[in-house]
């Protein structure tokens, strides 16, 4: 690393209560890189939930437009969906996808 530089060890971590996109976002469960996230709007209170399981990627850190970015793990965009992410309308069938992605990544 160069003396000076924004890139360091450490990373922050994805947040386990976020809201994006009108959506509010809490982590259900996590192993390693895999993650279930309970989604529910932001705005309807009692709304109907959706159980998203994701593998959470990283990134060490950028600078774009002279703005620094720091290292951070991310969660997938609407164009990784159904390759790093996957919506469920319950959670035991989100579970056993959960599952699934563990068994396939050991």
């Amino acid at each position: 690393m160069k003396p000076g530089s924004f890139y360091t060890n450490s990373m922050k971590k994805l947040e386990k209560i976020f809201v994006k996109k009108g959506f509010k976002y809490t982590q259900v469960e996590r192993k390693g890189e895999f993650a279930i996230y309970k989604q529910e709007s932001a705005k309807i209170k009692d709304s109907k939930a959706n159980y998203e399981v994701v593998q959470i990627k990283s990134h060490n850190g950028y600078e774009i437009g002279g703005s620094k970015i720091a290292a951070a793990e991310v969660y997938p965009g609407s164009t990784q969906w159904g390759i790093l992410g996957w919506t469920h309308l319950d959670l035991p069938s989100a579970e056993k996808r959960f599952k699934k992605l563990i068994r396939g990544s050991n």
